[in-house]
């Protein structure tokens, strides 16, 4: 409504802005109440309606410095806003032109300058919230082209390709065929490319080393495998099935020594049984050990070894023992001396030789004796001492029983004791006879002989 009276008035104005001064002047009232209304629009910033009615004024009453003061100030507001609003239109063609090019951040501060010259001007102001608006589109569908990029930045920074190229992906969707998407999508490919090649070299040496038993070394490889990608699993399950394995190794390990270590204890205390034993138990663990095995076989082997050795002792001793008993001391000593080389620390040998050498040293004694005796009998026997020569051989039988040749010459003796016996009495009884017949001369030499 108040806008409507101002027009009106404006228009009332203009109509009497036609009436001749002089017919103002005859009419001070008018003149007063166009300056009063000229400078109250005026007080009120209306100064195109301020304009009129000063210029309304001034026909009324032209002599009027202040209503002239006024009209100058207007009249260079005027030509100020008339060259404003030829710039704001300058500024608006540019700004559309600006919106053409999608260039609409400059448009928009092309546009916003035109408000500033024209702050009424619905049209530029409509325009304006139309390109802010498609700038915060444009700023939204960027955050978010953005933000899917820079969550494919995190996935890689995980090691997370299929994730990073998924974002890289949803960013394309966004906007489409973005340089700079497009080239980050190839590198995180290329990236994903290398690193399973990698990957897979990495388990490929892991599983060769865990299959020659590198366990460690292969449980490092398949670290490094998992720090490749960290989101496969297969790295993880084979350090933790290794690891538990290498546990066991470890445990088995150190069992294994300790039996290793019991069994050549018994080996150094001469406990071959228990050795053997405890050998067995350190290869039923560790099947493939070398050293266990070569025990036993050297063990085994001293066993079958000291079997033998005692079946020759044994069958030394028995045939020392058998010889002894045959009187063959020489034999005898020899198989008593093999079995002291057998087992010298055994007491029986040393001893049966020892008794041995002392009826060798009897016998030898008594072989001296014997030969002597024998020597002096047949000297004697010779000299036909016939009995010192029986005493001789009677004692040379006595000291050998079971020599034939004292008991012959002893017989032979007796023989020849015999025969000069008989011979005697014959030549006794012939020298009796030849005595008592007075033959005395005969009988002398009967007796002689």
């Amino acid at each position: 409504m108040n806008r409507f009276l101002s027009a009106l008035l404006f228009f009332a104005f203009l109509i009497l802005s036609q009436v001749t001064p002089l017919s103002a002047q005859n009419n001070p009232s008018a003149f007063d109440k166009a300056k009063r209304y000229a400078d109250s629009v005026y007080t009120k910033q209306e100064y195109e309606k301020a304009l009129g009615a000063y210029k309304y004024a001034a026909r009324l009453n032209p002599s009027d410095t202040h209503v002239a003061k006024r009209l100058g100030e207007l009249q260079s507001m005027a030509d100020q806003l008339a060259g404003k609003k030829k710039e704001a239109a300058a500024l608006l063609r540019q700004a559309k032109i600006l919106i053409i090019d999608n260039k609409l951040k400059e448009a928009s501060s092309s546009l916003k300058e035109v408000l500033l010259l024209t702050p009424d001007d619905k049209e530029t102001q409509t325009l304006l919230d139309e390109t802010e608006s498609k700038i915060n589109a444009v700023n939204e569908l960027n955050n978010r082209f953005n933000k899917a990029l820079q969550e494919a930045e995190d996935y890689l920074a995980k090691k997370d390709y299929n994730k990073a190229i998924s974002s890289v992906n949803n960013a394309l969707l966004i906007i489409k065929n973005n340089g700079e998407a497009l080239a980050r999508l190839a590198s995180i490919k290329a990236l994903k490319t290398e690193a399973e090649t990698k990957y897979n070299q990495l388990i490929t040496s892991a599983d060769q080393l865990a299959v020659t038993g590198s366990i460690e070394q292969s449980i490092q490889v398949y670290k490094e495998a998992a720090l490749i990608l960290p989101l496969e699993n297969l790295p993880k399950s084979k350090i933790d099935q290794l690891t538990g394995q290498l546990s066991y190794q470890k445990e088995v390990e150190t069992i294994y020594g300790q039996s290793i270590k019991t069994a050549d204890a018994f080996l150094a205390a001469g406990q071959s049984d228990e050795a053997i034993k405890k050998y067995r138990e350190a290869i039923d663990l560790k099947p493939d050990e070398d050293y266990p095995k070569s025990k036993i076989r050297e063990l085994e082997n001293a066993k079958l070894a000291a079997k033998e050795l005692d079946a020759n002792y044994l069958k030394a001793i028995t045939e020392g023992q058998k010889l002894l008993d045959e009187k063959l001391f020489v034999d005898a000593k020899k198989q008593f001396l093999t079995a002291k080389e057998l087992k010298p620390a055994e007491p029986l040998p040393p001893q049966k030789i020892n008794d041995i050498d002392l009826i060798l040293n009897t016998i030898a004694a008594r072989e001296k004796d014997y030969a002597r005796i024998m020597a002096d009998a047949e000297a004697a026997l010779q000299s036909k001492q016939f009995m010192v020569a029986r005493d001789g051989f009677v004692r040379a039988s006595e000291l050998k029983p079971d020599e034939t040749s004292p008991k012959d010459k002893i017989q032979l003796i007796d023989q020849l004791l015999a025969e000069l016996e008989a011979r005697f009495n014959q030549l006794k009884s012939d020298a009796e006879k030849q005595f008592t017949d007075k033959k005395y001369s005969e009988a002398l030499a009967l007796f002689d002989k």
